[in-house]
Parts: structure tokens; sequence; C-alpha cells
């Protein structure tokens, strides 16, 4: 047995790793580039739950239109719906509005609220920060103004090319 056939199934050993990425590496780092697609998605999705709903809904009134048979035991009860049981359409498609409502509107309003919230608290900070920056600027100039060496220079000037005072008569 030699060296090529032990090693004849594993794959040669690179201690360097390979600079180019793979494809599926690649394509999976890349940020999507249409967000739209998801939230048209979501809605069609939601959409298509609150139909599909709503039409189990329907289905389960419709059976129970007739009464419903209720059994406990080996006893069967049958049960009648109350008078005036009859659905119209109006009626199926406000409860299909209704869900409709709760499964989106609910969540948008909500999720509005709290973008509000946090964008609110956002400008909050932000403007705490800028107050902060400007004051600290400002005492940071003042400082440098009071505590230039030019002060002293512009003293020596000012000593050197003012005119001398005259001496008050006694």
């Amino acid at each position: 047995m030699q060296d090529d056939d032990i090693h004849a199934f594993t794959p040669p050993f690179s201690a360097a790793p390979s600079a180019a990425p793979s494809a599926a590496g690649a394509s999976a780092a890349k940020p999507s580039r249409r967000p739209w697609l998801w939230v048209l998605g979501g809605f069609v999705l939601l959409s298509l739950v609150a139909l599909m709903a709503s039409l189990t809904l329907l289905g389960l009134m419709d059976g129970a239109r007739d009464g419903l048979n209720v059994v406990v035991g080996s006893d069967s009860y049958r049960v009648i719906g109350p008078p005036g049981w009859e659905f119209s359409v109006g009626a199926i498609l406000a409860g299909a509005v209704a869900f409709m409502v709760v499964l989106v509107v609910v969540p948008l309003v909500l999720a509005v609220a709290l973008l509000c919230i946090v964008l609110t608290v956002g400008l909050g900070v932000l403007a705490c920060a800028v107050g902060l920056a400007v004051g600290l600027g400002s005492l940071l100039l003042v400082l440098t103004l009071a505590l230039s060496p030019l002060w002293v220079l512009g003293l020596i000037l000012w000593l050197l090319l003012r005119r001398p005072r005259r001496a008050a008569a006694v």
C-alpha cells in the first residue's frame, strides 16, 4: 500500500483558503433587490388565508343551517338553529372584510404606531446629541480662544505699538 492509495478518495489539502468565493456563497451574501415582492407576497398570502377562512366559516354555517348533531358518548342530540338562521351573501362578505381588517389593517396600524414611537424617541436622542455637541463645541471654542498663546503675542505687540501716555499736569 502506497501513499497515493491512502489518499485516493480524499480531496487535496490546501493550507491557504481559496481566494474566489463559491457561487452559492456569493449569491447568499447579496441583499434582496426587490423587498416590495416580500410585502406583496405577504399581502397575497394574508388575503388567501382570509379568503379560505371566510369560505371555511361559510361552509360551517351552511352545514349548520339544518341544525347540529351533537354526540355525547353513545347518545345523539339534534340541535336546530334559531329562527332567522339564514345568512345572506352580504353578511358573509362583511365577515370576510372584518377578518381581513383583523389580519391586515390591525397589524399595519400597530406597526405604524410602533414606528412613530421609535422615530420620536430617535429624534429626541438625536436632538440631545446635537445639543450636547453644540454645547461642547462652544465650550471648546471659548477655551481655545481664552487659552491661546496668541494672546501673549498680541499683548507684546500692543505694548510695543501703543502711543505713550502724556504725563498729566499736576
